[in-house]
């Protein structure tokens, strides 16, 4: 019976070791496996990370874009308005100037006339008729 004990205890022991071994080993696995896997979740967010911060820059540098242009839109027309202001400024004072010899022009010719033409003028009462040197009459021609 010792013959059979011994390798029945032996195999019983070999088997749990087996077991022990075989449990670690599948431990160990599912522990590499895991970790992997924390590794690709920690990657993936990561460039999750990276991808938003990229896409975050974009955004920036194109409101910054869109900002420039419509600044430089604005003060292309605030030049333009400022420029057309200025012409109708000179214009104005052009204008000004003309009226201003027309008006010194008329004093002077006003003070040169004699005192006689300065009088306001009486109205006619009647107007003097002409009539035609010809001998045709005047006539109204249908119109």
């Amino acid at each position: 019976m010792n013959d059979i004990i011994i390798p029945l205890v032996t195999g019983i022991v070999c088997l749990v070791v087996g077991v022990v071994i075989g449990f670690l080993y599948r431990k160990r696995v599912a522990e590499k496996e895991i970790g992997s896997a924390e590794t690709e979740a920690t990657r993936i967010i990561n460039e999750a990370i990276k991808a938003g911060e990229t896409k975050k820059r974009e955004a920036i540098l194109e409101a910054k874009d869109e900002i420039h242009k419509q600044r430089t839109e604005a003060d292309r027309e605030l030049k333009e308005r400022r420029n057309e202001t200025q012409q109708l400024e000179r214009r104005l004072i052009q204008r000004e100037e003309a009226l201003d010899k027309k008006s010194d022009t008329l004093e002077r010719k006003t003070k040169t006339f004699p005192a006689s033409w300065r009088q306001p003028r009486r109205k006619r009462t009647t107007w003097p008729v002409s009539r035609p040197s010809s001998s045709k009459s005047w006539s109204r021609s249908p119109a």
